[in-house]
């Protein structure tokens, strides 16, 4: 059973409100996950500030309003929530400009994320050879996802309680999904996505001279260059271009699955689907609910790492 729980801006509890539908979006590419629901209340509203959704007793989402809206119609009175988890505030807030030399993340989180409420942090305080420069317009999810790009290797992730864990260390579930509980299944092969060489430009005063090849693609006959400026671009470094042609191999294989209910999973976890072979790995999950009831929606590209 789904329930939401609602508090003001000085954590008291909103009295309760039927819930008319309800829309949960986590995706490998948006770093806060993204909460709609439309309630019905049943008297005079006050300004809601946090906001969780729990199904069966377990949390499905936790974070602040962004956005509050009241409606009158001829079809009743509505209540209108748009809210994003924790991440949001990261994304939100400009980082100051500036550089760190041989940067440790127990002084960065002190400076960029200890004063976001955010209250501690799992992983290492090592102090790097190199540099993280900060430039204007980034944001403060920018220098931690650089930072662990650059010198942890690891992808960050923000729990509930406020830590922030960058020690990679979570394992990502597994997910079996039965064929009786799926409403629709798309499978997609698409020879546009993979890229067979990428050549990279690592110095200076170098050219396009380190190279990148893909099996995968060349198992397909596919062939596709792509030149990457190692300097620029965005990318920081030879990590980001093998997780780059890593990601294009993935999405040659896709698949889609719309379910009853919902099924607690997330981006990362592992899938497999009864009577299909193969595993994918789940990229975008939303949950959805309303009064045709609750349904699961996964989008998930193939796993080419397994042996």
């Amino acid at each position: 059973m789904l329930k939401i729980k609602l508090t003001d801006k000085n954590g008291r509890e909103v009295p309760d409100m039927s819930l008319r539908s309800l829309h949960i979006v986590f995706s490998e590419d948006a770093p806060a996950v993204s909460m709609t629901a439309v309630l019905i209340p049943g008297g005079r509203i006050q300004e809601i500030y946090c906001c969780e959704a729990e199904y069966n007793g377990e949390r499905l989402f936790s974070g602040s309003v962004d956005e509050q809206i009241e409606e009158h119609s001829g079809k009743g009175h509505f209540l209108t929530l748009r809210a994003r988890s924790r991440e949001a505030v990261l994304l939100d807030n400009e980082a100051m400009p500036q550089t760190y030399n041989m940067p440790c993340f127990g002084l960065i989180f002190e400076r960029h994320f200890r004063p976001l409420g955010f209250t501690g942090f799992c992983g290492t305080d090592e102090v790097f050879n190199g540099e993280l420069t900060v430039t204007k317009g980034m944001s403060q999810w920018s220098v931690l996802s650089a930072f662990c790009r650059s010198f942890t290797g690891t992808t960050p992730r923000v729990n509930d309680d406020g830590i922030i864990d960058i020690s990679g260390s979570s394992v990502p579930g597994r997910i079996h999904i039965d064929r009786d509980i799926i409403i629709t299944l798309k499978n997609t092969l698409r020879r546009s996505a993979p890229v067979s060489r990428i050549l990279a430009r690592t110095f200076v005063a170098g050219g396009y001279n380190m190279e990148f090849q893909s099996k995968r693609a060349k198992e397909l006959g596919i062939e596709k260059t792509r030149y990457v400026n190692a300097l620029g671009d965005g990318i920081r470094g030879i990590g980001d271009i093998r997780r780059l042609m890593e990601r294009s191999e993935r999405a040659y294989d896709t698949m889609e699955l719309r379910c009853t209910g919902i099924i607690k999973c997330c981006p990362g976890d592992i899938l497999t689907v009864g009577g299909k072979e193969g595993e994918y790995i789940i990229r975008d999950v939303s949950f959805s609910a309303d009064s045709k009831g609750e349904r699961t929606t996964i989008k998930a590209e193939v796993n080419n790492n397994v042996a």
